[in-house]
């Protein structure tokens, strides 16, 4: 027996020890796996932070393009095709820009044949540069100059136009000018004169270097984050890398898709949640990158345009080691199995220890105590015995004693809701005296009502005697009328005669008579407006004389049978009180007489019960 008692011991003990220690660690673990999505979402949103700063930043370079075409300078047609910004004021100006801009590498400006009138000649410190070979080349055939008298704008639904926009692209006149790269960023847009017709097209080269700053700025509040093994790229809708920055690499330079050094793209067969970047989709993952043979934790954004700019088909990369990002919640992982694993083995040999020590003394009381309870069993039958008889004659006597107190609470209840619905009968009947006493002084109300109404006839009657007398008044205005247009007539007539001197006046007598017209017509709106007003007035005068003759006489009925009714209703209310006071006393007696059964019916159940208990003693100790 104490092999297995002390294996029952052992494994209440485990459980009670284990089950907390796992879901304790399970909690941390689950705390540390919602760290984990916390550092991803924060890598998505760099990477959409970066591409939200691109689109606002390439949207004033969308602007300005236009607003340059705005410049009075451009219509100086005398400066037109002259090479040196002296003579040039229009290539002065466009030097002007590209020092204050700084981001702008080259300008011009193109007739609609496409043959270059204007070309900016400085860099953006203003040291001179070489381009006056622009002015023997044409342009008509590039795709962005025939975009731009086409109106093939870089646009969308709803969104910003009038811009025609170059992708990321090599430009030969940069490259020549600058003896570099070229990488370039283009905005054209027609120039139109004051009457709205194309005059020529502008064209500004944004340099690639301004999103690549950009580039260099995150990267900056990332490694200050912690995150050294971060790398930063820029990827066209085909995948193709157009800018990497990675400076854990050992090179702090800018790799390009044109440059023969790192990959050209997206490796979407050795890394397939790149998909989900050229679909066009935004958020993270971690992904096993076959080149660095490691995890890394992978932000991405697609360019979604902002300020009514369409945005770039780019998509924005923030990369970081696994084994970087994900070190401290690795280790806390780490120790939280171990300390599990340790508590679980200290728990198992803690409780082994101590079970050696109890299960043995344990099982000798038990021994002891098995043979001594066999005596302990007769006695406990014969009790048993009869403790059952008792309890069969108590709960008899107690059933008998319940149906006398169930038949008393019952009359007392009965007496209760009499006396109650006494007491609200009452109080019915006096709320009914009171409704009465208010309809009575209301029935009073309304007979002044009528009264004051009368009053207010006559009143009525007076009005109509007023209205006569308008009318009479406005006879007299179609006379003055009258005699009004009968002058403007005569006036008319002498002005005629005067010839050219009478034409003012003539003019004059006219309006006069005009007036006069309009005098008459409204005097005869009025007089009508009066006379349906007095015969309105004469038919409300006569309606509310017959509805007060009536009125009063139903209120002399209404107030003959109130009184009767308010002398019936005290009478059943006297009634109603006597019955009320007689139910009270007989509730009373009834009450002590439930109350006496009561205490009976509770000294039967506890001896009832005792009687129970002492059976069940029995049963058991049998």
């Amino acid at each position: 027996m104490a092999r297995p008692l002390r294996t029952r011991l052992l494994i209440r003990t485990l459980l009670a020890v284990g089950i907390p220690l796992i879901t304790c660690v399970g909690l941390n673990l689950y705390s540390l796996g919602q760290m984990r999505a916390k550092l991803g979402s924060e890598f998505g949103l760099y990477a959409s932070n970066l591409g939200d700063l691109v689109d606002r930043n390439l949207f004033e370079r969308y602007g300005d393009v236009q607003a340059f075409g705005y410049n009075e300078v451009l219509f100086e047609r005398d400066s037109w095709y002259k090479r040196t910004p002296e003579e040039n004021r229009i290539s002065a100006r466009m030097n002007d820009y590209i020092k204050a801009y700084v981001i702008y590498s080259f300008m011009m400006l193109l007739d609609i044949n496409g043959q270059v009138i204007a070309a900016s000649s400085v860099d953006e410190a203003g040291r001179p540069v070489s381009s006056s070979h622009v002015f023997d080349r044409n342009y008509a055939k590039e795709s962005w100059f025939q975009n731009c008298l086409n109106g093939k704008f870089y646009t969308a639904p709803g969104m910003l136009t009038g811009t025609v926009l170059e992708d990321f692209y090599i430009d030969e006149d940069v490259r020549r000018i600058y003896n570099n790269d070229g990488l370039t960023i283009g905005f054209s847009a027609p120039v139109y004169d004051k009457n709205g017709k194309p005059i020529g097209v502008w064209k500004n080269m944004a340099r690639f270097s301004l999103v690549e700053d950009m580039m260099k700025q995150l990267y900056g509040s990332v490694t200050k984050a912690g995150y050294r093994s971060t790398h930063i790229a820029i990827v066209n809708e085909q995948g193709q890398y157009l800018s990497q920055f990675n400076p854990s690499s050992g090179s702090s330079e800018f790799i390009h898709s044109s440059a023969n050094s790192g990959r050209n793209s997206l490796d979407v067969a050795g890394v397939p949640m790149y998909k989900d970047v050229l679909v066009g989709n935004s958020g993270y993952a971690e992904a096993w990158m076959p080149e660095q043979q490691e995890y890394e934790l992978v932000g991405y954004s697609r360019l979604k345009g902002a300020l009514g700019f369409r945005g770039m088909p780019w998509s924005t990369l923030v990369q970081v080691s696994g084994s970087e990002v994900y070190s401290g919640i690795h280790q806390q992982q780490r120790y939280l199995i171990l300390i599990m694993f340790m508590g679980l083995v200290l728990a198992v040999v803690w409780t082994s220890q101590g079970l050696r020590t109890i299960v043995g003394p344990l099982s000798d009381l038990s021994h002891n105590l098995s043979q001594r309870a066999g005596g302990i069993r007769q006695v406990a039958q014969k009790l048993s015995s009869q403790s059952q008889d008792l309890s069969s004659g108590s709960t008899q006597q107690a059933a008998s004693i319940q149906e006398t107190v169930a038949a008393t609470a019952e009359m007392t209840s009965m007496l209760a809701k009499t006396a109650e619905r006494s007491r609200a009968s009452q109080d019915g009947t006096a709320q009914m005296l009171d409704q009465l006493d208010a309809g009575r002084k209301t029935m009073s109300d309304l007979t002044s009502a009528m009264s004051e109404l009368e009053r207010s006839n006559g009143q009525l009657s007076s009005i109509i005697s007023i209205i006569k007398d308008i009318r009479q008044k406005t006879r007299v205005i179609h006379d003055i009328v009258f005699k009004t247009q009968l002058l403007s007539f005569n006036a008319s007539i002498e002005a005629a005669r005067a010839g050219t001197h009478g034409r003012g006046f003539a003019v004059v007598a006219s309006e006069v008579g005009n007036l006069a017209d309009m005098s008459g017509h409204a005097a005869r709106d009025i007089e009508d407006l009066l006379e349906r007003s007095e015969r309105e007035v004469g038919e409300i005068v006569d309606m509310t004389e017959d509805r007060t003759r009536q009125g009063k006489a139903v209120t002399a009925q209404s107030t003959k049978l109130f009184d009767s009714l308010a002398r019936e209703v005290e009478s059943v209310s006297r009634a109603i009180g006597d019955i009320s006071e007689a139910a009270r006393e007989q509730q009373v007696g009834m009450q002590q007489t439930s109350n006496a059964m009561t205490q009976i019916d509770h000294i039967a159940q506890q001896v009832r019960d005792l009687a129970s208990e002492t059976a069940r003693i029995g049963t058991r100790l049998g």
